[in-house]
């Protein structure tokens, strides 16, 4: 999802053997920089936070690209 310049990216984290590691993490590129939005995308990668830019876990659209990854995963 792309919100005035701010892009918007969920995506659920595998382990190498393809294991779920943390379903649904968001993360938002802002100004040509990775952040990590969600807890689960802040405990499992190395971008730094979203609050950062003054984008939270609850942020609507965060939540948003998070629910469409939980809904995808669901229909499986």
């Amino acid at each position: 999802m792309i919100t005035s310049g701010t892009t918007f990216v969920a995506a659920s984290i595998l382990g190498q053997d393809e294991s779920m590691v943390q379903r649904a993490n968001a993360w938002v590129l802002h100004d040509g920089t990775v952040y990590a939005a969600s807890s689960g995308a802040r405990r499992h990668t190395m971008w730094p936070k979203s609050a950062a830019i003054g984008i939270g876990s609850t942020d609507d659209d965060v939540e948003a690209v998070i629910a469409c990854v939980l809904r995808t995963s669901y229909e499986r």
